[in-house]
């Protein structure tokens, strides 16, 4: 049998904190793998320049003016929080690259289009209703 270890008070009283930013830590670094790998995959197999990964959504209950509830979809919010460490970490892992975090809308032919980078002509053809959130690496 191993002889437990002595915690010190302070150590006791960090430790919750320490446990989850390791965790924190952890996901952050499979998300970027995990973006990687796809990134990787799309320029092996596509002559496109970029790669968009949506942000995933999660569902949230809401309650209207008339105490009705109803569900929106809204970003994860983990990825949104930790987004600079996603990003960084996808920047670490494609040097040269673009890596960006990009709100994208479809356009009428069913591409997405990054809005802060369209001519003001094209807007017109733009569905921002469809507006989502995206993680994009771009290695044009």
């Amino acid at each position: 049998m191993q002889p437990l270890t002595p915690i010190s008070r302070y150590n006791m009283r960090v430790l919750k904190a320490k446990v989850d930013e390791e965790t924190r830590l952890k996901r952050v670094d499979s998300i970027v793998r995990g973006i990687y790998h796809y990134t990787v995959s799309a320029a092996e197999k596509s002559t496109d320049t970029s790669f968009k990964m949506e942000i995933p959504k999660t569902h949230q209950m809401r309650t209207n003016t008339n105490s009705r509830q109803y569900q929106v979809h809204v970003s994860d919010p983990f990825y949104i929080e930790n987004m600079r460490d996603i990003l960084s970490g996808l920047q670490e892992l494609f040097p040269g690259c673009t890596v960006s975090n990009s709100t994208l809308s479809k356009g009428t032919d069913g591409k997405f289009y990054d809005i802060s980078t369209l001519d003001e002509k094209v807007l017109p053809f733009i569905n921002r209703d469809l507006d989502q959130s995206f993680i994009v690496v771009d290695w044009t």
